[in-house]
């Protein structure tokens, strides 16, 4: 049998959380600011600087896992949500400055997880494979998050993600969870007018032999359905309307309004099986 030789001294398994099951989306980690050093901003041709941070997840089953996060030391609103994170009073005191090495780095403060994906070519199949990761999301203070309770946020129904989608507030990731949510109800979601609609639909109880319905049939169903007898003691009282509709109806049956006595009886006649004849 071929044998072959292999070192694992070098291998950085730093990458991605390593060899790390990536946390949930939503969950909440404690983590260690493992990395905070400057360097520049690709999106801005090397010309902004940027923190280059490594939040690394201390405890639970996603120990080990690292976030990488890169905020433009000119975006404002970013580097006041590390700072706070990290215990300065960006409140109190809304101006001053701050010693990476000092003040973030090796601090502990709990990321947020916001779940993504990407998709690549599986050059063996030629076909194209998505995988879940895990992105930081908002930074906040350890002690802040509301504990153990707080983990995991309470979750948005599915009504309340499509309206999410449908308003361009979101980054992907309920739209990846709804179209895998229809596919699991075996439902299109393209035949709906929007996410929302879908997300009513999938909120709605489960009812044991149910199916989706189809372009609107199911639901108008038990609303074509007449009151049979409501329309035979409308026809004795000598309503007109309800005399037609009976006879339309025993017509459609195949049944002779001749046959049978009072139109309540007619009418039990076309509620008991309205196509016998």
């Amino acid at each position: 049998m071929p044998k072959f030789k292999y070192d694992s001294t070098k291998v950085d398994r730093s990458k991605q959380g390593g060899f790390v099951e990536p946390p949930p989306s939503g969950s909440l980690q404690k983590c260690k600011v493992t990395q905070c050093k400057v360097g520049k901003s690709k999106a801005s041709g090397g010309v902004n600087e940027q923190l280059e941070l490594i939040y690394t997840v201390l405890d639970g089953p996603h120990a080990g896992y690292k976030f990488y996060d890169y905020i433009p030391t000119n975006l404002d609103f970013r580097i006041d949500t590390l700072l706070a994170a990290v215990g300065f009073d960006t409140v109190g005191k809304p101006k001053g400055e701050f010693d990476t090495d000092k003040d973030i780095l090796n601090k502990e403060i709990l990321v947020r997880t916001k779940g993504d994906s990407y998709t690549k070519l599986n050059e063996e199949t030629g076909e194209s494979e998505t995988t879940y990761r895990a992105k930081p999301g908002f930074l906040l203070k350890p002690g802040t998050g509301g504990g153990a309770a707080a983990a995991k946020p309470a979750e948005k129904t599915w009504t309340e993600k499509g309206g999410l989608i449908d308003a361009g507030a979101d980054d992907g990731t309920y739209e990846v969870e709804m179209n895998s949510a229809a596919e699991k109800a075996g439902v299109d979601p393209n035949s709906y007018d929007t996410w929302e609609a879908l997300g009513e639909f999938l909120d709605a109880p489960a009812e044991e032999g149910s199916e989706e319905p189809e372009s609107g049939e199911a639901e108008g169903a038990a609303e074509d359905t007449p009151d049979y007898a409501a329309l035979g003691a409308a026809a004795d009282g000598d309503d007109e309307d309800a005399i037609a509709k009976l006879t339309e109806l025993a017509e459609a049956a195949g049944l002779d309004i001749n046959d049978f006595g009072p139109w309540a009886d007619l009418a039990a006649a076309l509620a008991g099986d309205p196509f016998s004849s």
